[in-house]
Protein backbone atom coordinates (compact mmCIF):
# COMPACT_ATOMS: atom_id res chain seq x y z
CA UNK A 1 0.00 0.00 0.00
CA UNK A 2 2.84 2.42 0.85
CA UNK A 3 4.32 1.79 -2.64
CA UNK A 4 0.78 2.87 -4.41
CA UNK A 5 1.19 6.30 -2.43
CA UNK A 6 4.47 6.91 -3.77
CA UNK A 7 3.52 5.82 -7.29
CA UNK A 8 0.52 8.44 -6.45
CA UNK A 9 2.23 11.01 -6.08
CA UNK A 10 4.59 10.48 -8.46
CA UNK A 11 2.10 10.89 -11.28
CA UNK A 12 1.08 13.88 -9.51
CA UNK A 13 4.05 15.18 -9.46
CA UNK A 14 4.55 14.15 -13.60
CA UNK A 15 1.48 16.05 -13.42
CA UNK A 16 2.57 19.17 -11.83
CA UNK A 17 5.22 19.17 -13.76
CA UNK A 18 3.64 18.95 -17.43
CA UNK A 19 1.12 21.86 -15.80
CA UNK A 20 3.50 24.08 -14.68
CA UNK A 21 6.28 23.69 -17.57
CA UNK A 22 3.12 25.24 -20.31
CA UNK A 23 0.85 26.99 -18.39
CA UNK A 24 2.36 27.94 -14.82
CA UNK A 25 0.09 26.64 -12.73
CA UNK A 26 -1.91 23.28 -12.28
CA UNK A 27 -5.79 23.18 -12.36
CA UNK A 28 -7.37 19.88 -10.93
CA UNK A 29 -11.25 18.68 -9.71
CA UNK A 30 -12.19 18.68 -5.97
CA UNK A 31 -12.20 15.01 -5.94
CA UNK A 32 -8.26 14.76 -5.61
CA UNK A 33 -8.09 17.89 -3.61
CA UNK A 34 -6.72 16.11 -0.39
CA UNK A 35 -4.61 13.84 -2.33
CA UNK A 36 -2.73 16.70 -4.36
CA UNK A 37 -2.61 18.89 -0.92
CA UNK A 38 -0.56 15.36 0.42
CA UNK A 39 1.52 15.75 -2.47
CA UNK A 40 2.46 18.96 -2.66
CA UNK A 41 3.70 18.60 1.60
CA UNK A 42 5.26 15.26 0.72
CA UNK A 43 6.53 16.89 -2.90
CA UNK A 44 8.72 20.09 -0.74
CA UNK A 45 6.43 22.53 -2.64
CA UNK A 46 4.24 23.52 0.89
CA UNK A 47 5.51 27.31 0.87
CA UNK A 48 6.03 27.53 -2.55
CA UNK A 49 2.28 27.31 -4.01
CA UNK A 50 -0.70 28.27 -3.15
CA UNK A 51 -4.07 25.97 -3.81
CA UNK A 52 -7.27 28.22 -4.03
CA UNK A 53 -10.79 27.55 -5.61
CA UNK A 54 -10.15 29.05 -8.91
CA UNK A 55 -13.43 30.56 -9.16
CA UNK A 56 -16.72 30.09 -6.81
CA UNK A 57 -18.89 29.89 -9.85
CA UNK A 58 -17.27 26.40 -10.44
CA UNK A 59 -16.95 24.99 -7.26
CA UNK A 60 -15.63 21.71 -8.07
CA UNK A 61 -12.48 23.08 -9.76
CA UNK A 62 -8.94 24.01 -8.32
CA UNK A 63 -5.64 25.57 -8.79
CA UNK A 64 -2.18 25.48 -7.62
CA UNK A 65 -0.32 28.26 -8.32
CA UNK A 66 2.58 30.25 -7.22
CA UNK A 67 2.93 31.35 -4.06
CA UNK A 68 3.67 35.24 -4.74
CA UNK A 69 2.76 36.61 -1.34
CA UNK A 70 6.36 37.31 -0.71
CA UNK A 71 6.81 39.25 -4.05
CA UNK A 72 3.68 41.29 -3.82
CA UNK A 73 5.16 42.71 -0.48
CA UNK A 74 9.03 43.14 -2.40
CA UNK A 75 8.36 44.85 -5.19
CA UNK A 76 5.64 47.53 -3.31
CA UNK A 77 8.29 48.07 -0.70
CA UNK A 78 10.85 48.90 -3.80
CA UNK A 79 8.73 50.32 -5.70
CA UNK A 80 8.31 52.78 -2.59
CA UNK A 81 11.91 53.24 -1.78
CA UNK A 82 12.62 54.43 -6.02
CA UNK A 83 9.58 56.55 -4.93
CA UNK A 84 10.92 58.04 -1.92
CA UNK A 85 14.99 58.36 -3.12
CA UNK A 86 13.99 60.63 -5.89
CA UNK A 87 14.53 58.81 -9.07
CA UNK A 88 10.92 58.91 -9.84
CA UNK A 89 9.50 62.25 -11.35
CA UNK A 90 6.44 63.70 -9.37
CA UNK A 91 4.05 63.61 -12.60
CA UNK A 92 5.16 59.90 -12.84
CA UNK A 93 4.73 58.42 -9.56
CA UNK A 94 1.11 56.86 -9.96
CA UNK A 95 2.14 55.45 -12.90
CA UNK A 96 5.19 54.50 -11.78
CA UNK A 97 3.85 52.53 -8.90
CA UNK A 98 1.10 50.40 -10.84
CA UNK A 99 3.50 49.58 -14.00
CA UNK A 100 6.30 49.28 -11.57
CA UNK A 101 4.85 46.48 -9.26
CA UNK A 102 2.93 44.91 -12.36
CA UNK A 103 5.80 43.86 -13.90
CA UNK A 104 7.94 43.26 -11.05
CA UNK A 105 5.17 41.00 -9.43
CA UNK A 106 5.08 39.17 -13.36
CA UNK A 107 8.94 38.51 -12.90
CA UNK A 108 8.79 37.24 -9.15
CA UNK A 109 6.38 34.71 -9.90
CA UNK A 110 7.77 33.65 -13.03
CA UNK A 111 11.21 32.67 -11.19
CA UNK A 112 8.99 31.28 -8.84
CA UNK A 113 7.34 29.15 -11.66
CA UNK A 114 11.15 28.38 -12.35
CA UNK A 115 11.96 27.27 -8.78
CA UNK A 116 8.60 25.05 -8.58
CA UNK A 117 9.62 22.85 -11.79
CA UNK A 118 13.13 22.75 -10.28
CA UNK A 119 11.85 21.48 -6.83
CA UNK A 120 9.28 19.06 -8.97
CA UNK A 121 12.37 17.22 -11.00
CA UNK A 122 14.36 16.79 -8.27
CA UNK A 123 11.54 14.60 -6.55
CA UNK A 124 10.63 12.86 -9.54
CA UNK A 125 14.64 11.76 -9.71
CA UNK A 126 14.52 10.64 -6.55
CA UNK A 127 11.04 9.10 -6.16
CA UNK A 128 11.41 6.66 -9.38
CA UNK A 129 15.00 5.80 -8.64
CA UNK A 130 13.31 4.97 -5.09
CA UNK A 131 10.71 3.08 -6.28
CA UNK A 132 10.53 -0.47 -7.12
CA UNK A 133 8.40 -1.43 -10.17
Amino acid sequence: MAGDKQDDIVLIAERMLKAFKHVQCFVFEKDELQSIRNAIKKIGLYRHVRVRLIDPKYPLIYIVKPNIKECMEECRRKAEEYILTGKVRDELKKHFRIEYISQCINHCEHEKVKEIIKILKKFLEGGKSGSTG
